[in-house]
């Protein structure tokens, strides 16, 4: 008899324990991420494709020459068609006229020539080896579409006539002009306009 009252003692503790570990496996179950979820675009675009440490990357054109050279220290590339690059260095090469862009940090657009560069950003420009235009900024969007560089915050554009500071400053490639807003100062040599 004494066994059978220690049985039927338990069966309350049985019962409550297997209670527990069903409430538990529920709970633990509902909180899963389904595939579905893990799916879900808006995610995957904070989470890189890849990652690469030292980069050093060429682009050719049809006829053998070199057009691009990009160097960096990291580069973080996303499912969204972009990458991140850390201290980007980006020289490009059409004809007698060489592009270089610099800066702490970058953002190149795959599906473009186009890229930002952001905290101590510089693109300086060549003809024929000697330096045209240096636009230095807090950050840099470079259109190779549109052939425009647009400067903002902290923006100097310096050229051969002088050196000029604004707020924002649009550089149209084409055309070598600029459009300056936000205040404009600068200082010119007039023989050299």
């Amino acid at each position: 008899m004494n066994i059978i009252s220690n049985i039927v003692e338990r069966k309350p503790i049985a019962a409550i324990a297997a209670g527990v570990i069903v409430l538990a496996g529920v709970f633990w179950l509902g909180n899963q991420p389904t595939f579905m979820s893990l799916l879900d675009e808006n995610k995957l675009e904070r989470v890189p494709d890849f990652f690469v440490e030292g980069v050093e990357s060429r682009t050719y054109g049809k006829d053998g020459v070199l057009q691009e050279t990009i160097t960096a220290d990291t580069t973080t590339h996303y499912i969204n068609q972009k990458t991140e690059l850390l201290n980007p260095n980006i020289r490009r090469q059409n004809g007698d006229i060489i592009t270089v862009a610099q800066a702490q940090r970058g953002t190149a657009v795959d599906a473009s020539q186009s890229f930002y560069l952001v905290d101590n950003a510089s693109i300086t420009r060549f003809l024929n080896g000697e330096q045209r235009t240096r636009m230095n900024a807090d950050l840099i969007t470079y259109d190779d579409s549109k052939q425009m560089m647009l400067g903002e915050g902290n923006g100097e554009l310096i050229t051969q006539q002088g050196v000029t500071l604004s707020d924002t400053i649009n550089f149209n490639l084409l055309n070598d002009t600029a459009t300056l807003t936000g205040g404009v100062t600068g200082e010119y040599d007039v023989s050299q306009l």
